[in-house]
């Protein structure tokens, strides 16, 4: 069978006009040459030629349902192309090789039509809900209407879905996501990258009482901040003094939230962006307050919240176009003044070029409002083109004479 790649955008455009859709319409399918062309990706030179070719081709086959509309004043060119009703999808999706949308929509109906009856293996809590939104999809396939979460052009992991909602339903005891993602899909991250539409399922078929994996008991692994020095939480069953512990501390954000108060003898709090870097600064138990982030979630935002308002707050990172983007991420979700710490641009021919993907980065980040006090860096890593001596380690292994504070960044305009 001849390759048709310009066919194909005609069969899209038609499967996802409400002719197509539904299966109701009566006249012919017309679509205007060079939008058809802008769909296939094939408006210049050689492309433009041959999809013409095989329009041409594809009109001239026996029995064909392809009318090319020509320019009354000029007919070599193609003006519109038409798909005749009188068996104009048949032909086409023949053509292509492809089930018609009539024959996908049928296939639907019928695959949930099947599931509708098969809910011998749910709890009898949701047979009959089950029953209910397979029937409904069933007839919302036939009419050509939204199966959501399913979508018509991806039946391969349709199957897949229904037994892993299953799975969901019949989920007795709370349990972390992944490790219930084991068991059900042998993957533990399955369920997460699935959770959408089994939120969206969960939906329909309970009214809305549960929306999502964790209303079903599946619970992501709990958020955490990673930080170490003189913190003290104060909570109803007692006081957890981290400041003697040499080691960093890896604090749930349910804790965090839920103390009476935090309270520190620190006079600095250096959020850190490496793990690494932010290990070795804990060792010198500097009596700075640490903090691992890069991007902040919710757990440091929280953190940060509850903190003492007269701490001084600094930030430690990297001084390539991300790093600074993450200063900028830091200043605009949290309502304290943080000062960079040794964030200035270190040169080294050697070093990586910056990706096209960087420099539009650091474009953004020239004009933003929140990075004023950088820009001198910036603008000295944006005319090297490269990245230099970005990463924190480059400075070297912290000591105990490392320089902390003493060589922090000067004002920069």
């Amino acid at each position: 069978m001849p390759s048709f790649p310009v066919l194909e955008a005609l069969a899209r455009r038609y499967h996802a006009s409400k002719q197509g859709r539904t299966g109701t319409g009566v006249r012919d399918f017309l679509v205007d040459y060079p939008d058809l062309l802008k769909l296939a990706g094939c408006t210049d030179g050689d492309s433009r030629v041959q999809a013409e070719k095989e329009l041409n081709a594809a009109s001239g086959l026996p029995g064909s349902k392809l009318v090319l509309e020509r320019h009354p004043r000029d007919p070599s060119i193609i003006w519109q192309v038409r798909l005749l009703a009188d068996g104009g999808e048949s032909w086409l999706f023949e053509v292509l090789g492809q089930p018609t949308p009539t024959a996908l929509r049928a296939q639907w109906a019928a695959f949930f039509h099947h599931a509708a009856k098969d809910v011998s293996d749910l709890p009898a809590l949701w047979q009959e809900r089950w029953d209910r939104w397979c029937t409904r999809l069933a007839s919302a396939a036939h009419q050509g209407q939204s199966i959501a979460p399913f979508a018509f052009n991806n039946q391969d992991t349709a199957a897949e879905l229904l037994m892993i909602l299953k799975g969901v339903l019949n989920w007795q005891t709370p349990t972390l996501v992944r490790v219930a993602s084991c068991t059900l899909c042998g993957d533990s991250k399955q369920l997460e990258r699935m959770a959408p539409r089994l939120g969206q399922a969960l939906d329909q078929i309970t009214g809305g009482q549960c929306s999502s994996l964790a209303d079903m008991g599946l619970m992501e692994t709990p958020r955490s901040v990673l930080l170490h020095g003189p913190l003290q939480i104060h909570t109803t069953a007692g006081v957890v003094d981290l400041g003697p512990l040499k080691e960093a501390s890896r604090i749930s954000a349910a804790d965090i939230e839920n103390a009476i108060t935090l309270a520190t003898s620190a006079t600095r709090c250096l959020s850190v962006e490496n793990e690494t870097t932010f290990h070795g600064l804990a060792r010198l138990q500097s009596g700075v307050l640490l903090i691992h982030t890069s991007y902040p979630g919710s757990g440091v935002l929280r953190l940060y919240e509850r903190l003492p308002a007269e701490l001084e707050f600094w930030h430690f990172g990297d001084t390539d176009p991300a790093g600074f983007d993450i200063l900028r991420d830091l200043r605009t979700r949290i309502a304290r003044p943080i000062q960079p710490l040794h964030m200035n641009f270190r040169e080294d021919e050697d070093s990586p070029c910056l990706t096209s993907q960087e420099i539009r980065l650091l474009e953004r980040l020239l004009v933003s409002p929140q990075l004023a006090d950088v820009r001198k860096s910036l603008t000295a890593l944006r005319s090297s083109g490269r990245k230099g001596r970005f990463e924190q380690e480059s400075l070297g292994h912290p000591t105990a004479n490392w320089p902390f504070f003493e060589c922090a960044n000067e004002p920069q305009t």
